[in-house]
């Protein structure tokens, strides 16, 4: 029975069997990632810094990750699918133009999340994409020694 079930189990006084009641319910399930296309970046950073704090760990599946959605890979207790393709790009600003300290500093900001090895090559190459981004798989993440699911 999962965690969820559980607890349902347990408000409305329908547990199955003592085995199944003496279980401990988890409080902190994984966050399942998958899917994401991505947003802004300050909700994104500001919810990784709650996730790091209480150690919660981050599972990113499904066939996408894409832009602010990689900030997660700073989770310190993260993993990834093989199969999920990560889209990276740098920071774009919808009023003020990128001005370069601004534009550096974001860039900068975001590759702070990111595991050494990507962080070099986001710095290098894929910060200076902001009208596309650059794929990387979840397989070429692990490859880089990013934990697998």
């Amino acid at each position: 029975m999962s965690p969820l079930l559980f607890a349902l189990a347990a408000i409305f006084g329908v547990l199955p069997d003592p085995v199944v009641a003496a279980q401990p319910i988890s409080r902190s399930a994984p966050l399942v990632v998958g899917n994401d296309p991505g947003g802004r970046l300050r909700p994104r950073i500001a919810e990784v810094n709650r996730l790091r704090a209480n150690g919660r760990r981050v599972e990113i599946r499904g066939d996408y990750c894409m832009s602010a959605c990689t900030i997660y890979l700073g989770v310190a207790n993260v993993c990834v699918s093989p199969r999920t393709q990560f889209g990276f790009h740098g920071p774009s600003f919808r009023e003020g133009g990128n001005r370069y300290a601004r534009f550096d500093r974001w860039s900068r900001i975001m590759a702070a999340y990111y595991p050494a090895p990507v962080r070099g090559w986001f710095l290098s190459y894929a910060r200076f994409l902001t009208k596309r981004h650059a794929t990387v798989s979840g397989l070429e993440l692990i490859q880089l020694g990013v934990p697998r699911c």
